[in-house]
């Protein structure tokens, strides 16, 4: 059995029903052409011109549209989200060359008719980098409005103030990331990490902050790299307390602070 990560799990996942578009998984094409000639053979397949809603107008077991399901990749700031964003971005801008792109993206999640994909795009944006941008425009390109309210009484715009971090915070916090970002390419390319385990597709980490807790008795031996540990800690936690500072921001620096504990048990050991 294949060790893999979380992005390359989902393009192992194969749908067998040919029934509607929860059968396309996006993240098996290597390339924005590959997934549009994919997409192409796809629809002429199943799709129905005598019964369009029945390619497009459902919802999977938690009630979500397609859509929403996979908007939500792109909206959260997650790790293991991180190499399937661009690939989701791609399936919608192949999508909204179809008149059944429009339609699908106005359909409300099964438990509230007015929560579009707009909605949920924003509800659970942690930050607006440039595929989130992209995704906006293209969203609001396609016959959605920022001021269309859905049944918990909020609209576009509510949900992107919620999110806005000032000016000034949203620029030292990329500072401050590119920072980190630094000392952990440079931590983690030591080969100290050869050990640890590998995704057989991609090659990336699986389970680095789990494998690294394992070996942290044989790290205390390398005080270069606990150098640059003290240093990321201190980063991080200067991301931290300017996030602390919004309170939407608090699911967002969850992934932040399990980090910054797992680097400190590193260092107490």
């Amino acid at each position: 059995m294949k060790n893999l990560c979380h992005s390359c799990q989902q393009k192992t996942i194969t749908f067998n029903t040919h029934l509607n578009i929860w059968d396309f998984n996006p993240f098996i094409y290597e390339s924005f052409k590959e997934m549009k000639d994919g997409f192409k053979k796809f629809y002429g397949k199943l799709y129905d011109p005598n019964n369009e809603k029945i390619f497009y107008s459902c919802y999977n077991e938690e009630g979500y549209t397609y859509s929403q399901w996979y908007v939500y990749i792109i909206s959260k700031n997650l790790y293991k989200y991180k190499n399937l964003k661009k690939k989701t971005l791609w399936a919608f801008q192949v999508f909204s060359g179809y008149d059944f792109f429009h339609r699908l993206i106005k359909i409300g999640k099964i438990d509230d008719k007015l929560h579009n994909t707009l909605h949920h795009f924003l509800k659970y944006l942690d930050k607006l980098g440039k595929i989130e941008s992209l995704t906006l425009e293209l969203l609001l390109n396609n016959g959605l409005k920022m001021d269309q309210v859905d049944n918990e009484g909020y609209c576009g715009n509510d949900y992107l103030t919620q999110k806005s971090l000032s000016e000034e915070d949203l620029l030292i916090t990329k500072l401050i990331t590119s920072e980190y970002k630094k000392y952990e390419d440079e931590l983690y390319s030591h080969f100290f990490f050869s050990r640890f385990n590998r995704c057989d597709m991609c090659n990336d980490f699986t389970n680095k902050y789990e494998d690294i807790l394992q070996y942290r008795d044989d790290l205390k031996h390398f005080k270069d790299l606990l150098y640059k540990i003290e240093e990321i800690i201190k980063k991080r936690l200067d991301c931290i307390n300017i996030y602390a500072k919004y309170d939407n921001c608090v699911k967002s620096t969850e992934r932040h602070i399990y980090v910054v504990n797992v680097y400190k048990t590193l260092l107490s050991s």
